[in-house]
Formats: C-alpha cells, structure tokens, sequence
C-alpha cells in the first residue's frame, strides 16, 4: 500500500515539531523543487518557464527580481481566465505549486512551514499523484527532523 497524505502530514507535523525553524529553512526550497520536478512534464508553459526561473535562482544564477516577475507571470497567466482558485484544473493546480516554490524563495524567513507545505503538496498531488515519493524526498531532505517520529 502506498503512502496517503495523512501519513504526509503526520511527518510534516513530525518536522515542524522536532527541528527549530532554522534547522529546516534552507532544506525547503530543495524540497519543494525536487517535488515539484516530478510533474514538471504536466506543467502548462508558465509554470514550466516559472519552474526554470526558480531552479536558476536556487543555483544562484537567477535574481530575485527574476523570481517576482515570474510569480507575477503566473498570477497574470490564472486571472486572464479567472481560473486561479479552480484547483481541480491541473493547470491551475499545477501553476499554483511553482508559486508556493517561488513565493518561498522569496521570503526564506517564513515559518509557515507546515501549511504551506501541506498545500504545495495537495497541489501536486491534484496534478498528478506522487506521495510515495513526496514521502521519499522528505526523508532525505529532512532526515534529522523526522528521527524516529515517523
């Protein structure tokens, strides 16, 4: 049987829980890059641009500038439509994760760990479901936070 998103979140609460926000921040962004790499070939073409731009920015050879301009793309991208809060569109579902990823590079100090992760995630997931993985990349990106929790 395969992972389920309440076991997600049983070892993203494990994270939040066990590690000091400054134990897990710069692990994040890795995270939620490798995530969202695995329905990189369902992203419509902002998302897949805005996907780079984050990537790039990640390796340090993108600005921050870069990385607002591509939220900005995405949100202008989902309102031509109206379509930004129809989730069960994957698309929409799936643009909106680069922006959590983008959103997060921007601000490294938040600790909104749990929920945004939570959502990047169902967000994912209504694109294309990945939680044996999802549950994988957490272990590895997070190793010290989850222990023996979960």
């Amino acid at each position: 049987m395969g992972t389920s998103s309440a076991k997600l979140d049983a070892l993203l609460n494990a994270i939040e829980e066990n590690c000091d926000p400054t134990a897990y921040r710069d692990l994040v962004i890795p995270y939620m890059l490798d995530c969202a790499s695995l329905i990189e070939t369902r992203m419509p073409a902002v998302a897949l641009a805005s996907f780079g731009v984050s990537n790039g920015h990640a390796a340090g050879r993108v600005s921050i500038q870069s990385v607002t301009e591509a939220i900005q793309r995405c949100w202008g991208e989902l309102q031509k439509d109206r379509r930004e809060t129809n989730l069960d569109d994957p698309e929409v579902s799936a643009t909106r994760a680069v922006i959590c990823v983008l959103q997060r590079q921007l601000e490294l100090e938040s600790d909104d760990f749990l929920n945004l992760t939570s959502f990047f995630l169902q967000l994912l997931n209504n694109v294309q479901p990945h939680l044996d993985e999802q549950e994988a990349l957490l272990r590895r990106h997070f190793p010290s936070c989850i222990g023996a929790a979960a």
